[in-house]
């Protein structure tokens, strides 16, 4: 059986200082970024920078102060990186405030009554930024 196991594993040795993209699991991100819809996003963030290794598998990544996971990874979870990357790296997803995103409205740029139910309802077209 261990034969078995060991042929679908890979040896990875990484360096400390060495940059990395790091996966998120779907439920670690829907709980960090509040984004309903995981599956259509990129699947890797960062790069990050190994600060040190701990153990035999796992990393410590040096991520930004506002992030608000652990920074101990597996190392099934990192991807190394080339030196240039070839898409914008995307960033750590937004802080949440009870499970959605802290976004902020800046101008409204439409509005319109729409009838629902026979109660005349008032809509507004926001545009918002979001606060990483």
């Amino acid at each position: 059986m261990v034969s078995q196991v060991d042929k679908h594993q890979r040896s990875v040795e990484l360096k400390v200082d060495q940059q990395v993209y790091l996966k998120l699991q779907p439920y670690s991100q829907l709980l960090v970024s509040g984004q309903a819809y995981f599956n259509l996003g990129q699947k890797y963030c960062g790069p990050f920078a190994i600060l040190k290794r701990v153990g035999k598998v796992a990393y410590k990544l040096a991520l930004p102060e506002r992030s608000k996971i652990h920074s101990i990874f597996h190392v099934s979870l990192l991807k190394s990186c080339s030196a240039i990357p070839i898409v914008t790296p995307l960033q750590l997803p937004p802080l949440v405030y009870q499970g959605l995103p802290h976004i902020t409205p800046l101008v409204v740029l439409g509005r319109r009554i729409v009838s629902r139910k026979g109660v005349d309802v008032s809509q507004l077209l926001v545009q918002c930024m979001a606060y990483y």
